[in-house]
This record gives C-alpha cells, structure tokens and sequence, in this order.
C-alpha cells in the first residue's frame, strides 16, 4: 500500500488526482489526495446513457495521457474502470 502509494504521489499530470500525504494512524492506513469536483463516469453514464463519439473519444484521450504518465514512471493502474475515471 505504502510503495504504490508513494509511487503515485509522486505523478504531477492534469488528468491523475494529486497526492497530498499517505499515512497511518490507529492501525489504518489512508492516503489524503486531491479532492476532485463532480461525479465519475460511470454516473455521467447512468445519467447520460451511452457517451456519444466526440465525448468518448474526448474522455478516453485524458485517460490515455494519464496511463501514459504513469507508465512512464513504472506504475501499472490495476483498477482502470469508469469509477475511477473523474
């Protein structure tokens, strides 16, 4: 928890929440990060109902750049899914 944590607070790109400080007390250990306003995309899905082209393709690319960043640095995101995606 505490090196893919560290991992990721150490990713400085628009499009990857910002780490702010990693952490344990009483046993439990937590990661403080940027708070990010609005839903994710699976609740502009519910929403919205399928994303069209342009907006897809808009979103996907942000995604894209990120994964790239992360890659880049070694980090491999395992939980790539529309909940995590803000």
């Amino acid at each position: 928890f505490k090196h893919e944590a560290t991992a990721a607070g150490g990713l400085n790109h628009p499009n990857i929440v910002q780490v702010y400080s990693i952490g344990e007390q009483d046993g439990i250990h937590f990661i403080a990060q940027e708070y990010v306003r609005g839903g994710n995309l699976r609740d502009l899905m519910r929403r919205r109902g399928p994303l069209d082209l342009m907006l897809a393709l808009h979103l996907m690319k942000q995604v894209a750049a990120a994964l790239q960043v992360a890659g880049s640095a070694g980090i491999v995101h395992r939980d790539i899914k529309p909940e995590n995606i803000l």
